[in-house]
Formats: structure tokens, C-alpha cells, sequence
């Protein structure tokens, strides 16, 4: 199966239903959804700031849950031993 990785706004525009993720719904469809470890730090914190509340953290918190998050590893970088 393909995947894709989103960024942290595509992926915002697509748990919220928001009408800018309309061009990427083609480049998403049928697809393997990640987000990076990075992504999943600024949505939570974003939601923290913006006061969102545990209900709505909690339904993005799930959000999260239905796709791979990439973690950081040396291999992910890119960095060859040698």
C-alpha cells in the first residue's frame, strides 16, 4: 500500500473537515496516512494554547491514533554510519 505524509496543516484541514484540504483529498485517497512526530507535538500544543479543552483534545488525540507517526531515528535523517 502507498503512504503519505502529511504535514501538520494538511492534516488539521482533514480531521476538521476544513475545505482547504479539498486539493489534497486526490494526493490522500486510498492512501496510508503518517504524520511525524513533529506534527503530533505542534497539533498538541496547539490545541493546549489555543485552549481547547479535553473533550477536543481528546478527539484529536483519537485522530492521531488512526494514522502512522513517524519517529525520529537516525535512519529517518538520513545518517550514515561510517
Amino acid at each position: 500500500m502507498d503512504a503519505v505524509l502529511l504535514d501538520t496543516d494538511v492534516f488539521s484541514y482533514q480531521i476538521k473537515g476544513d475545505p482547504r484540504f479539498a486539493p489534497y483529498e486526490k494526493h490522500v485517497a486510498g492512501k496510508l496516512r503518517a504524520i511525524s512526530f513533529v506534527t503530533v507535538g505542534e497539533l498538541l500544543s496547539g490545541a493546549q494554547l489555543r485552549g481547547w479543552g479535553a473533550r477536543n483534545i481528546a478527539k484529536l488525540e483519537s485522530a492521531i491514533k488512526h494514522v502512522v507517526i513517524v519517529p525520529y531515528d537516525l535512519d529517518v535523517c538520513g545518517h550514515t554510519r561510517g
